[in-house]
């Protein structure tokens, strides 16, 4: 079912678009998964569609019938969204969805499966010209992990570069990277 959201108009499904829910004082919350009772407002997952609800809270006002405080929303949006990318990145660890060393990341670039292109915070100024010198098409982002915490989260050693590789897992983390990306 398509949604529209509440600051650009423009439509989209539930995985498009970010979900806004009122507390009972006013106060906006995000339901980043859709899933909490009660009436909601829908935004793109942009920066600036969400400053826009802060500057003004009323595009939200008719979606949920109430006054609204829409402080800090930006902050809200993008701590759910660094959590869904954790959460995801983890699960693209667990089912195979993720290259790392070396030799595979350029290897899985050339073969036209690479979806995108992780660097860690610490990712060496080289290694990261080098591998975004042979990305096209691929996002390339990097996550403020270092190579200890990007390797941790995914269950291995040191990752200075992971390559999210097609798959329904692939697809879902780079959702989330896109948003991250849009939040920026």
């Amino acid at each position: 079912m398509e949604r529209s959201c509440c600051a650009t108009g423009v439509t989209g499904d539930r995985a498009q678009l970010i979900r806004l829910v009122a507390a009972p004082s006013g106060e906006l919350f995000v339901d980043y998964r859709g899933k909490l009772p009660g009436r909601g407002a829908w935004v793109v997952p942009t920066r600036a569609a969400i400053e826009a609800i802060e500057r003004a809270p009323k595009l939200v006002r008719k979606s949920l019938r109430r006054e609204v405080d829409a402080t800090g929303l930006l902050d809200k949006v993008r701590a759910a969204n660094d959590t869904a990318v954790m959460h995801a990145l983890t699960l693209a660890a667990r089912s195979g969805s993720l290259v790392a060393g070396g030799q595979r990341v350029r290897d899985s670039l050339a073969s036209g499966h690479a979806l995108a292109a992780i660097f860690a915070s610490n990712c060496s100024p080289r290694m990261k010209a080098d591998i975004t010198s042979r990305c096209k098409e691929q996002t390339c982002i990097e996550l403020p992990l270092t190579v200890d915490e990007l390797g941790a989260r995914i269950g291995k050693g040191q990752r200075a570069v992971l390559i999210v590789i097609s798959s329904s897992t692939g697809r879902n983390l780079l959702r989330e990277l896109d948003c991250m990306l849009a939040l920026r």
